[in-house]
């Protein structure tokens, strides 16, 4: 009886859920570790080989698209997967707001995915400032956004803090699909396929191939508005982008973005002037192609 009674009071003594407390404390503090802040969110850890991506103020319909449409990364196999999507009500200064009202409200979302970081590092500390190993990382990224772009997906926002790289393979994954948006119909289809193609040779270290491939399906679809044919010859542009596996001509003056300041990684914007410069410098081709294209045909090409 005396022994039970001194196990219970070991139990019991003070000094001993002092620490359990404190360990608790800290495990729930690890479990809630920032890995990542941007422009619209932020990243915690969860463990168990989950992150948690959190976003204060973002429309519900928001939320869902871009885990539907990281969903279609990760089904290609080149993005995390998800693995929870939940939305409730904003809140501010530690109050709980009121949920809006109607069919689109303003929300709090939580998108859960799987954590790369075990398998996988960042851009910048797998290229190690290496103008090789960044042509080859950027090839493999266009190579996948055409795959997205022939799944009907336009994942804009490309920057290495988007953007992790697998330690064995050299395989990118990418990370952050807040600024993508679903394709619509078959000429912005072709222009996202053509311009990333393009610029997948031109990683390659083929930049005449490249410039070649972009003037016959842009002939294609702006001056013969021949969709059919456009269409075949920029699924034809990738699977031959697709047969190569490292850049065929390395380029000793290929540029390798500057690290930027700041947390980067993972799966978070970080609205950085480069990475706009890039999302501008693309949209103006898809833009200059729209309005060709509208110009010259009786079919506009309209965003839906």
């Amino acid at each position: 009886m005396f022994g039970l009674v001194k196990n219970i009071a070991q139990k019991l003594n003070p000094n001993t859920v002092k620490e359990k407390q404190v360990a608790a404390v800290q495990a729930a503090a690890k479990a809630r570790e920032k890995i990542g802040a941007g422009q619209f969110g932020t990243v915690y850890a969860l463990g168990d080989g989950l992150v948690q991506k959190e976003l204060p103020i973002e429309y519900k319909n928001k939320v869902l698209m871009e885990a539907n449409l990281q969903d279609v990364g990760a089904r290609l196999g080149i993005s995390p997967s998800i693995h929870a999507v939940a939305t409730g009500p904003m809140s501010a200064f530690g109050t709980t707001l009121p949920m809006e009202t109607g069919l689109n409200p303003r929300v709090q979302g939580q998108i859960e995915m799987q954590d790369l970081r075990p398998t996988h590092a960042s851009y910048h500390d797998y290229v190690q400032s290496n103008p090789a190993k960044a042509q080859a990382v950027d090839l493999k990224t266009h190579q996948q956004l055409a795959q997205l772009a022939l799944q009907n997906t336009n994942l804009s926002d490309r920057h290495p803090g988007n953007i992790m790289v697998n330690q064995v393979t050299g395989r990118p994954s990418q990370l952050d699909y807040g600024l993508a948006t679903r394709i619509n119909n078959d000429v912005e289809k072709i222009a996202n396929l053509t311009l990333h193609v393009a610029n997948g040779f031109g990683s390659a270290g083929l930049d005449e191939e490249g410039q070649i491939f972009m003037a016959t399906v842009t002939d294609l679809l702006v001056n013969k508005q021949d969709l059919v044919n456009a269409m075949d010859v920029a699924k034809q542009g990738l699977a031959m982008l697709q047969k190569i596996k490292q850049p065929v001509i390395l380029k000793p003056d290929y540029v390798v973005p500057d690290p930027p300041a700041g947390m980067m990684n993972p799966n978070v914007v970080i609205g950085d002037s480069d990475a706009q410069a890039v999302r501008d410098a693309d949209q103006l081709i898809i833009n200059k192609l729209k309005k060709e294209f509208n110009s010259q045909s009786s079919a506009q090409w309209t965003d839906v």
